[in-house]
């Protein structure tokens, strides 16, 4: 049977289903970390003591590093770490880059205080879970008692004697071996589609459990992002308490950069997580 195709349904031959990276797909990789923190708003130090954020976990230092400056800058005339135009701040929103057909890997982190959970969705992206947290396991293991000792040689391994069987019996002669029946030539496997490097526990969305994360115990999603995906913008938060978190800041976007593209900070011309970018394409001119 073949399967053909919508009118309006993109046709390419290298788009991974849900849930399935191809096993040849170039890894994007982001290790990210949710957090609770005071975030200074601009430079006449407004601020929001309740503060969330998404934040790369290698840059959660220089995140600390501003709060406390920009806390001392309050509490005297100090110069606060909020750039004009928060450019190259640590606090700002975070920004996630990937190219048409990457498999996009993310591993979300909870420090968030108080027993707070959290997670990552994004919009117009089939992110689903890889890997994840321990609110998907909600019965305990069932107790099967105390270990039992394997056996061993000597009398200390058995407590009760064993029956006797009497004197071993021959085995019945079942005459001479026949031959196993020709079955025919042999068939291949069945094609099974691509490699899944992970396991699938469904989509990152609310009324998935996998998809949330506790203390101490982070989730990894996955997105097989299709070689002709859109280049575009995919707002991403938390399905947990929503209108709170998003609204002290827990949010971010999703870029889908043009395929064979680069991406560098316009200061330094290293790779940024920020919302400044320098986008060099394959061919073509740079943008920000």
């Amino acid at each position: 049977m073949k399967l053909i195709p919508l009118p309006d349904t993109p046709s390419s031959t290298n788009k991974a289903t849900f849930g399935s990276c191809l096993a040849s797909a170039p890894v994007t990789s982001y290790d990210v970390t949710a957090l609770a923190l005071d975030i200074t708003l601009n430079r006449y130090l407004d601020h929001d003591p309740l503060g969330r954020m998404y934040a790369l976990t290698s840059e959660v230092a220089r995140v600390r590093d501003e709060e406390r400056r920009n806390a001392a800058a309050r509490r005297s005339t100090a110069e606060p770490a909020v750039s004009i135009g928060l450019q190259g701040d640590a606090i700002q929103p975070l920004v996630l880059r990937v190219r048409p057909g990457a498999c996009l890997r993310v591993t979300l982190r909870n420090a968030l205080p108080g027993g707070a959970a959290v997670s990552l969705h994004a919009h117009g992206a089939a992110l689903h879970v890889a890997a994840p947290g321990p609110s998907f396991t909600t019965e305990p293991t069932a107790d099967l008692g105390p270990a039992k000792p394997t056996a061993a040689s000597g009398p200390s391994a058995t407590t009760e004697p064993i029956a006797d069987l009497g004197p071993a019996k021959p085995i019945a002669d079942l005459g001479p071996a026949k031959p196993i029946a020709d079955l025919g030539p042999i068939k291949p496997i069945a094609d099974l589609g691509p490699i899944k490097p992970t396991a699938d526990l469904g989509p990152a969305i609310a009324d998935n459990p996998a998809a949330v994360a506790i203390a101490n115990h982070p989730v990894t999603y996955e997105w097989p992002v299709p070689t002709d995906q859109a280049e575009g913008t995919h707002y991403f938060h938390s399905h947990v308490d929503e209108r709170f978190s998003a609204g002290h800041g827990l949010f971010g976007t999703l870029v889908v950069e043009p395929a064979g593209a680069t991406w560098t900070d316009p200061r330094t011309g290293g790779e940024t997580h920020g919302w400044d970018a320098m986008i060099t394409p394959k061919s073509g001119r740079a943008f920000r």
